[in-house]
Order: structure tokens, then sequence, then C-alpha cells
């Protein structure tokens, strides 16, 4: 038994690896959860790596119908149908309405002659809906056995919730189960992936999230080890600031920035983005409310030229809409960004999008974007709009937590920061005046509030 990885992004990592083979993996879900993408894509991308590919399906043309459904995606060649490794075996009623093992007969046939490396079979229900209850049994379990004397990985959908699944011949027969959903939570859905067996395999246990783009399916993790070192400090621009910080915040960490509305997050993170930008660190400002043009204009207020420098590309706007935020997609976009611009820091502006769309799940996913962008060598910093005395730096499990508050005093009212955790180094833990000015954030003296509100 050999391991071979599944063509899916995302996937071999929560298998920690691939899928053993030969093994037979049903692939379950509702209509439209992804299951035909899935398979084809593996299939697909296995034949660009050399592998011999097979494709079972009851589909009376099978050519037409997987150029219409798969037309537009990035790893989709229509001359590996006529020419590659994928070779095309339809089943038809009539070959089905001669019994089961004729139709295993002229199965095997086909296996012996092609000697595929990976095997789809899609849908499995429809060739097994003609047969009764007892021969459907038959089918499946006999089915079953001869994938094992194939040698080949097979795949194989069927269009079964997780209830009808618990009740279903195939899910006591089949080696692995990959179940997919399009869950509703309030006015929204999100599609989630999910391993409910698995022989002889470890994996990543949960749902995980997923989202169909351009490329195909791309699945995000619950969890992701952090495999990098914190190292020595980058300054934050802020002046005053990196005094209280030992030099600056650790570099490949992570920093939640939490305060009220109006508190001064954003140009925070305009002068984190652009004073690294011009020292040589290129930045990328993920933001939900304001887009390109509004930040520039408030980046010039505080005397920074955001204009100029995202002109020559060294700091660099992800605008992300609201209504249509998917996190899987949000975090390739961020990755590819990365990438191509080989930025070093990220402020996003703000956390409480990820919690809108997915509740108490976003931690999990807030936690694997820091692991990702720490991976990646990049010092990222989180503004969320919340009170100083909330137990999210926790729950987000930031190595850096930075609190700005307003403090009434006799002096009035004021703005404060406090420094309430810090990864390495020894902080400032004393409530310090925050002032903006025409030329940005600074940090002054030592306050004595007689309130924080």
């Amino acid at each position: 038994m050999e391991e071979t990885v599944s063509h899916i992004k995302g996937l071999d990592e929560i298998l920690e690896g691939g899928l053993n083979k030969p093994s037979a993996i049903l692939i379950a879900g509702a209509a439209g959860t992804g299951k035909t993408t899935m398979v084809m894509q593996s299939l697909f991308l296995a034949e660009k790596k050399g592998e011999v590919c097979m494709y079972v399906t009851s589909d009376t043309d099978p050519s037409s119908m997987v150029h219409n459904f798969l037309t537009g995606m990035s790893f989709y060649n229509v001359s590996l149908l006529s020419k590659g490794n994928i070779h095309q075996v339809p089943i038809n009623t009539e070959a089905l309405d001669r019994g089961i093992y004729s139709f295993m007969w002229n199965l095997e046939e086909s296996i012996e002659k092609i000697r595929p490396d990976r095997i789809v079979i899609d849908p499995i229900n429809a060739i097994g809906c003609s047969f009764d209850l007892d021969a459907r049994r038959r089918f499946y379990y006999d089915l079953f056995q001869r994938t094992k004397k194939w040698g080949a990985l097979v795949l194989i959908t069927a269009e079964l919730t997780e209830e009808e699944l618990a009740g279903s011949e195939l899910s006591h027969v089949v080696d692995g189960i990959i179940q997919l959903s399009n869950d509703k939570r309030s006015s929204r859905r999100n599609r989630h992936l999910e391993i409910l067996k698995l022989r002889g395999q470890e994996y990543i246990p949960g749902k995980h999230l997923f989202s169909i783009t351009g490329d195909g399916i791309n699945v995000l993790p619950r969890g992701r080890d952090i495999v990098s070192e914190i190292r020595e400090t980058t300054t934050t621009g802020i002046p005053g600031l990196d005094d209280m910080t030992s030099g600056g915040i650790p570099k490949n960490s992570s920093t939640l920035l939490c305060g009220d509305t109006g508190i001064g997050k954003t140009t925070f993170g305009l002068q984190y983005v652009c004073s690294g930008a011009e020292a040589g660190e290129n930045a990328i400002f993920v933001s939900f409310d304001e887009n390109a043009n509004r930040l520039k204009s408030m980046a010039s207020a505080i005397g920074l030229d955001m204009g100029k420098l995202v002109e020559d590309e060294l700091v660099t706007v992800l605008e992300e809409k609201s209504y249509s935020f998917e996190i899987p997609k949000h975090i390739a976009k961020l990755e590819e960004l990365i990438e191509s611009t080989g930025a070093t820091r990220v402020f996003v502006d703000d956390l409480e999008r990820y919690l809108e769309n997915l509740g108490e799940e976003g931690f999990d996913y807030i936690r694997c974007l820091a692991a990702t962008l720490k991976n990646r060598n990049v010092t990222s910093i989180f503004a969320i709009a919340e009170r100083a005395n909330s137990n999210s730096g926790k729950a987000f499990q930031m190595d850096n937590k930075i609190s700005l508050n307003y403090v009434k005093s006799k002096a009035g009212i004021k703005r404060s920061l406090m420094i309430q955790k810090l990864a390495h180094g020894i902080p400032d833990d004393k409530l310090r005046e925050l002032t903006i000015k025409s030329d940005g954030i600074e940090i002054m003296g030592e306050l004595s509030p007689d309130f924080l509100f």
C-alpha cells in the first residue's frame, strides 16, 4: 500500500499526507455541495502528473457533460479527454439491465485494458438505482471487494446527506468517507468538508471550511501548526511604542489590537504598513469597511503618502466585501499576494467580519490565518472593536495584545494605550496617553485615570 496525493488544495494537509492506494473513498453530500468538482479536479491534476485515469459515469454523453461542467476551471483541459490519459467509460442502462455481473465484467475488462492509477465513479447512486435492495447490497459489496484488486485509488461520489449516509450500505463497505455540506448560518451558507471514516490513516478531525473558485476546491484546515520562530523585533512606526516594547514587536508574531470604534485602530494600521514599506518591508492592508482611495485619504491626513507607496507596489490594499466574504478564498488570496509582493507585514482591519460569518468557529480560522502568516515570516496585526478586559486575546491565541481605550481624567477625556501581552521582551505595562496629530499617532506620558470607559 502506498500514499498518493488527492490534488485538492488543503485536503492532503488534513489527511497528513494523502490517501492510501489501493483504497475506495466515498465523496458524499447533498446536491450542489461540490462532489463532482472534487473528483474531477483530482482526476485532471493527477493526469497532469503522469497518472493513468479512468472516469466511469452513467451519463449518456460523458464528454459533453464534463466539458459543460468544467469549462472555466483552471485544471480542466479538454484535450486530455481525447488524447491524454483520462479514459471515459460510460455505463448505459442497457448494460445495467443485463445484471450486476455483466456490469462488473464490462468494468473489469476496461480496467484490465487501461490499468488506471486513479478511478472516478460518478455517481454510484445512479449505477446502483436500477437494482432492488438485495441486489444493490450485493453489488456494492462485490464492487468494493474487487476494488482492492485493482491497485488504484477509487473515488466514488454519492448524493447522500450525513443522515442518509448513516443508513446506507455504502458506509460499511468503503475504506473512507469524505462528507461535503453547505451549512446555513443566519443569512449565509458556508461549505464544510469532514472526514467521517478513513481506515488505517490519521487525519485532522472536525469540519473544515472550503470554497469553490476557478481553480477548483480549496480546503482550509481548522488548525495549522506553526513552524517558524519568533525573531528579533521590528519597528511599529508609532513614536514611543517601540520604547514600550523593548525595540518593537517581535518578527513573525501576531498582535491583537483592540479598542472602541473611533479610537484610532485604522490610523495605527496605516502608520504600521506605511512606515514598514518606507523602511523596506513590503506590506498588505486588509480592509472590509474602507476602499483603497479612502485609505489613501486617511493616510494623507496624517502625513503619509500611501498613494505613492501603492503605486510603487510597496503597499497593497486587499479589499474584501462582507456580503461575499469566504475565509478559505480570502486566505488563499492573501497567500498569493504575499508570494507576489514579498510582503513581510500585514494589518487586518477588522476581525469582526470573520466572527460575523462563522460565529465561534471563526476563532479557529483566525488562529489558522495567524499561523499561516507566521509560517510565511510575516509580522501581523489584527484589529478588533472591543474592550481591553475581553477574553478574545486568549481565544485568538495571539502572541501580543495592545489595548486602546478612552479614559476620563482630571484633564478630560483622553485616548490611552496599554501593552497587555508581549511574546518576546519585557513590556512597559503602564497606561500611557495616545494622541493623534497631523503627523500620526504618538505615545506620550503615563496616565492615572479616574475612570476607564
